[in-house]
């Protein structure tokens, strides 16, 4: 079996040393593909120290799906290995996405994610999108009932996904490290994406034609990677995001159906909610010791029924959230809180990151 790992550059050019030395030692790999669709940025000399490496450049910006299955066509393997550039995977990860690809016969495997080197963070299973998902957390965000339930509902999901021992599966993974079956009766153009999804939602595309194929979905938990999150630069991502959802929606509903409102009266949430203002560094929260318990869960999630939520499990009298990791969130409002092992709520913050 060999196995092509499928590199997207977009001016993210600095993260690929290390990358490309953990894919360069990987047995498994065949060969390493960077797909550039930005500045050449010595991409060339860079690959040649790699004896795997190789670059295709292209002229313009032709986005991810593209970049992606022009590297598939141009050089056919067993399995393709997508990974973003601002990734680190463990040693040997390769070998345990293939060998429960194999042991299942699955079209698509992913990882387990941290966000940082130290692992202090796990990030959660990939959201993926429906058009029921989507209503859901536009009535979530109307009624303190539904709040509640999504957010219950989002913690059993998150805590079945860190849980789990053996390979099991997901009905979506993340595009930022999953490997592919080149099955060719599935994929019988030779591309992998549907490359109309200039950027977001291929992944949750690929995953969803995969659960119609009946094709296994499968996580393997003993690959672990660590994913900085959102490194490529971009002013232009929120159209992006929302002009590849109108069009799955379009491709599988057959149009994009507006949410209904339902004008609920929200009710006062009984956990008060700390307003932290506008914060450059780290913010430092104050924890509630009124439990027996030492350890907690400390997680942060972008809107405030953390749907989904990164975590961190912590214990003391404070918690300092991790100046490297709030140096990579982009500007805007998060949400943090403090719960128990029991899905007890104790607090949750809000700040602006500026």
């Amino acid at each position: 079996m060999n196995v092509n790992a499928i590199i997207v550059n977009y001016f993210t050019a600095d993260f690929l040393p290390p990358l490309l030395e953990i894919l360069q030692n990987e047995k498994d790999i065949s060969k390493i593909v960077i797909s550039n669709n930005g500045d050449r940025a010595n991409l060339d000399g860079l690959a040649s120290h790699y004896q795997k490496a190789a670059v295709i450049h292209h002229t313009e910006n032709i986005g991810f799906a593209a970049a992606v299955n022009k590297a598939c066509l141009s050089d056919k393997a067993d399995y393709y290995l997508l990974l973003n550039p601002d990734t680190l995977p463990d040693k040997g990860f390769v070998r345990a996405l293939l060998s429960t690809a194999i042991a299942h016969d699955a079209l698509i495997t992913g990882p387990r994610f941290f966000w940082d080197n130290e692992k202090t963070f796990r990030l959660p299973p990939a959201p993926g999108f429906s058009w029921s998902m989507g209503a859901g957390l536009h009535l979530a965000l109307q009624s303190s009932v539904e709040a509640i339930l999504t957010a219950n509902n989002w913690v059993f999901r998150h805590e079945r996904f860190w849980e789990k021992t053996a390979p099991f599966s997901e009905t979506f993974l993340s595009g930022a490290c999953m490997l592919v079956k080149n099955d060719n009766d599935f994929f019988e153009s030779g591309k992998i994406l549907d490359d109309r999804f200039f950027l977001y939602y291929e992944d949750t595309d690929l995953c969803l034609r995969a659960l119609l194929a009946n094709k296994p979905v499968m996580v393997a938990p003993d690959a672990e990677v660590v994913h900085y999150w959102d490194k490529s630069p971009g002013d232009k991502k929120s159209i992006f995001m929302e002009e590849s959802e109108k069009l799955f929606l379009e491709k599988h509903y057959g149009k994009s159906t507006p949410y209904p409102e339902f004008h609920i009266t929200k009710k006062q949430n009984s956990i008060s909610v700390f307003e932290l203002g506008e914060m450059v560094n780290g913010p430092e929260f104050q924890i509630d010791e009124k439990h027996d318990s030492g350890d907690f869960y400390f997680e942060l999630g972008i809107n405030p029924i953390f749907t989904p939520f990164a975590q961190a499990i912590g214990n003391g009298e404070t918690f300092v959230f991790p100046q490297g990791i709030l140096e990579g969130l982009k500007p805007g409002l998060y949400f943090f809180r403090q719960r128990t092992f029991s899905n007890q709520v104790l607090a949750i913050w809000k700040w602006r990151k500026v």
